[in-house]
């Protein structure tokens, strides 16, 4: 049973949304495609869902307007749309999320004189970019954990799921995992939900996305020897 919230926005013009960024610059349109997902017609909805997973997390990364948009995406999670799965998942990417310096800079070394001279034309420092990211996402995954209540019923099975729903559980196992700094308890709740876990695609796709995470990438490694490979592991090409 889903628990109604009487203004899932409140608080929102008190964001300065203008002053934050996204992953296309200034964040002044995620007030309206937050609203959008409150009272548009559904087909609205879809795209502003789409929209938000293409700025506030974009490939993987976050950005400074991120953890300001998830006590919103948390409230309307509570709400029990229908468009509630893929909220879920964006706050599991989200929770899971890191920073484009820090993903690129790291990854492609021959290309960091190139992001040291893009930060100094922003007139700071690669290395002062990379430390603003930590924060940023630090931020990201307190504000998940700060809700994961309404994260906690996506790690199992969801009565009326349509499609690939393992795909949500692994999507919000694996943000959870990262939020177990700010909230010690949540590690219980994944392992929990890992241990009662039926079908094996769920572990083959978390497979190697946590090997950073000892305790989880060892429980992954055994409830895939207990379930067998998935289905995409045993098709010949």
């Amino acid at each position: 049973m889903t628990t109604a919230v009487a203004d899932p926005l409140a608080g929102l013009e008190e964001v300065p949304w203008a002053d934050l960024t996204h992953a296309y610059g200034s964040a002044s349109d995620v007030p309206d495609l937050l609203r959008t997902l409150v009272s548009g017609p559904e087909e609205a909805a879809e795209r502003a869902i789409h929209d938000l997973f293409g700025n506030v997390w974009h490939q993987g990364t976050v950005y400074p307007a991120t953890p300001h948009a998830v006590p919103f995406l948390l409230r309307l999670l509570e709400q029990g749309r229908p468009w509630a799965e893929q909220i879920a998942v964006l706050l599991g990417e989200i929770a899971d999320g890191h920073g484009y310096m820090l993903v690129h800079a790291a990854a492609l070394p021959s290309l960091r004189p190139t992001y040291e001279k893009i930060a100094a034309d922003r007139g700071t420092t690669l290395a002062a970019e990379m430390a603003a990211e930590r924060t940023v996402i630090a931020a990201c995954r307190s504000a998940v954990a700060a809700g994961a209540e309404a994260l906690a019923p996506f790690l199992r099975h969801v009565e009326g799921s349509v499609g690939d729903e393992y795909v949500v559980r692994e999507t919000v196992c694996r943000g959870l995992a990262r939020c177990v700094e700010d909230r010690p308890e949540l590690k219980a709740w994944v392992l929990e939900a890992l241990a009662d876990e039926t079908d094996p695609r769920m572990p083959a796709e978390l497979d190697g996305r946590v090997d950073d995470l000892p305790w989880l990438a060892a429980a992954v490694t055994s409830k895939r020897a207990r379930l067998g490979p998935a289905e995409w592991e045993t098709t010949d090409d």
